[in-house]
């Protein structure tokens, strides 16, 4: 009997299978059949191309020291260079990098805009250097201040503040709020190696607009996590004003810069393409030695860069 149960059993679920395969089979039929019939009448659509982005997230590595860093630009249109040049000389003899400065300083050329950088790892000399400087900026002969920007921890702003609250066109951009940011140095030594003796320094600076923050803030940690897994760079960091969100980055030579480059172009995609990206890139800045920077042009390209390349009439100091 219980032989007998089991054979019927399997009979009644081998019709229920066919009875199955019998009526999709059907159903397809029919789908086919109306899905001919409309085609006829109504040509497919075609459809609209898609952007796919893939981002291959990066294992964090561990690094020996973080350290908080400020920097101070200065943005300059030149009218008459052979005016302005001597003045411009003083600015870079007096206030360059030294024991008591900035730890690094100089300055780049895109066409008439020129830049003059200054790094920090110390709140009090940039301060000092900030309040000499004030009386002086707006007498430079054939040139013309255009804007003053600095990026520093938010712990440093009310002084900042206080010290260029008699200068106009001041931007202060900050650490942002719960973003991992700040200087990584893979030296053991407190003070990243901005010792640029052999004059091939580069540096990175692409600035968006963020749209929508809780969509770009893996993108910009994963900026973090790709940048502190390459053993040539200096520096790096966020800063943000408002929804403008600062990146800048420091390698050796231009070699250095390319890898990051090419390290990050996913992202950097990510972040400001597709159908509806979290932000869009204002401005990207190269600054360097213009050798330098040719190792970079070619992977540059589809990209709205500008680069600034190092004048080598205005004396670049070295860090002491």
């Amino acid at each position: 009997q219980h032989a007998k149960a089991q054979s019927t059993h399997e009979q009644i679920l081998g019709d229920f299978a066919f009875s199955c395969k019998t009526h999709i089979e059907a159903s397809f039929g029919r789908a086919s059949s109306v899905q001919s019939r409309q085609s006829l009448t109504h040509p497919p659509k075609e459809k609209k191309k898609e952007t796919t982005i893939v981002i291959i997230m990066a294992t964090p590595v561990e690094v020996s020291t973080e350290t908080m860093m400020g920097t101070k630009s200065l943005e300059f249109t030149v009218t008459d260079w052979d005016l302005a040049l001597p003045a411009i000389q003083s600015l870079a003899q007096d206030y360059g990098a030294g024991a008591s400065g900035p730890v690094f300083s100089d300055w780049t050329r895109s066409n008439n805009q020129l830049a003059w950088r200054s790094t920090f790892h110390e709140l009090n000399p940039m301060l000092e250097i900030i309040k000499k400087l004030g009386p002086v900026l707006t007498d430079i002969p054939g040139a013309t201040l255009d804007k003053f920007v600095t990026h520093a921890p938010t712990e440093w702003l009310p002084a900042i503040r206080d010290a260029t609250e008699d200068l106009q066109d001041v931007y202060y951009y900050e650490t942002p709020a719960g973003m991992r940011t700040g200087c990584y140095s893979k030296t053991g030594s407190d003070v990243p190696p901005f010792d640029d003796e052999l004059g091939t320094l580069c540096s990175s600076h692409p600035e968006f607009t963020i749209r929508d923050w809780d969509s770009a803030k893996y993108l910009v940690d994963e900026y973090i996590n790709r940048t502190r897994g390459e053993k040539d760079c200096i520096y790096f960091g966020w800063t943000r004003l408002g929804n403008s969100l600062h990146w800048q980055a420091y390698f050796p030579d231009g070699d250095a810069l390319r890898y990051h480059y090419q390290n990050v172009r996913g992202l950097l995609d990510a972040l400001t393409e597709g159908p509806n990206p979290p932000a869009s890139l204002d401005h990207f800045r190269i600054h360097g030695p213009a050798a330098e920077l040719d190792k970079c042009r070619s992977i540059a390209q589809g990209i709205r860069h500008i680069f600034f390349e190092t004048d080598e009439r205005i004396k670049k100091l070295k860090q002491n």
